[in-house]
């Protein structure tokens, strides 16, 4: 038997085990998941009812987890909290073992375990009309600072936005004081994950992005943001989770089971990737 064959055969008998053995560590105690109050439609948000909000959280993170937990015996717990508050909780191991929907940068990568992407958004920024009626001009994402203020929702991450955290002002508690600063001409840049804001408006009805006055863009020369599980390093069965999570996704991906999952959502709003939906394109 040459080596390949029998590196194969190896996988073929100890990886079942592997997965059993992650099975039940997991099954231990319900995971405590977290992430913000200020929603994330269509990925995560409070389920309405005659237009009044609820304590349940629904989306496709929801539908996911159902998917990789539930459906293996393992339970969870999902609720929406001070973005701030979830993530100093999970990292020190308090209330809540795991964070979805995150984006990356250093400071999370080394605080908590994280996993592979499980979604993709579009980074853009917007800004008012009667701020630069001419428009304005990008073809870096440095190019954004020398318009002004650039301006965020307070905890969020802007890295991946090619744009220092610190550079910008996180005053805002939501998109939509977000949105109203910017409108005041208090923000001259402003940034947001545009799909999150379309989720807002066909999935929630409230039109954020109904107002022309305001313009809205892809950043150029940056890719697709992806979003993640980031695991409290207090977590007993961090590791195992993160295996866990990354196998049964991989699995969903290659069946096509994690593409029908997100149509659901994503046919009702826009296809992610696009930039027709775009005013100024």
């Amino acid at each position: 038997m040459n080596r390949l064959w029998f590196c194969t055969l190896l996988i073929i008998i100890f990886c079942p085990a592997l997965s059993a053995s992650q099975t039940m560590s997991l099954k231990e105690k319900t995971i405590r998941f977290c992430a913000g109050t200020h929603e994330w439609p269509p990925y995560y948000y409070f389920k309405r009812i005659n237009g009044k909000k609820t304590k349940e959280v629904k989306g496709f993170d929801i539908d996911l987890f159902d998917e990789v937990f539930t459906k293996n015996g393992i339970s969870y717990s999902a609720e929406l909290l001070s973005w701030k508050r979830c993530l100093k909780e999970a990292m020190n191991g308090n209330k809540y073992d795991v964070i979805f929907g995150g984006g990356l940068n250093d400071d999370r990568m080394a605080n908590y375990v994280t996993t592979k992407g499980y979604y993709t958004v579009v980074p853009s920024y917007f800004y008012a009309k009667k701020k630069f009626p001419a428009g304005v001009t990008v073809q870096a994402p440095s190019d954004l600072k020398k318009y002004g203020k650039l301006c965020g929702v307070s905890g969020f991450n802007y890295v991946n936005f090619g744009q220092r955290n610190e550079d910008v002002d996180m005053g805002a508690a939501d998109y939509k004081g977000l949105l109203r600063k910017t409108l005041l001409l208090r923000c001259d840049i402003s940034f947001a994950r545009y799909e999150i804001l379309v989720g807002w408006k066909t999935l929630l009805n409230t039109g954020l992005i109904n107002n022309e006055d305001l313009v809205f863009s892809p950043i150029p020369g940056i890719p697709p943001e992806s979003f993640h599980l980031m695991i409290s390093k207090h977590y007993k069965h961090a590791q195992e989770l993160k295996l866990f999570f990354e196998s049964e996704l991989n699995k969903l991906e290659h069946s096509g089971k994690l593409k029908s999952l997100l149509s659901k959502y994503i046919n009702s709003t826009v296809e992610l990737g696009d930039s027709h939906y775009f005013s100024d394109q």
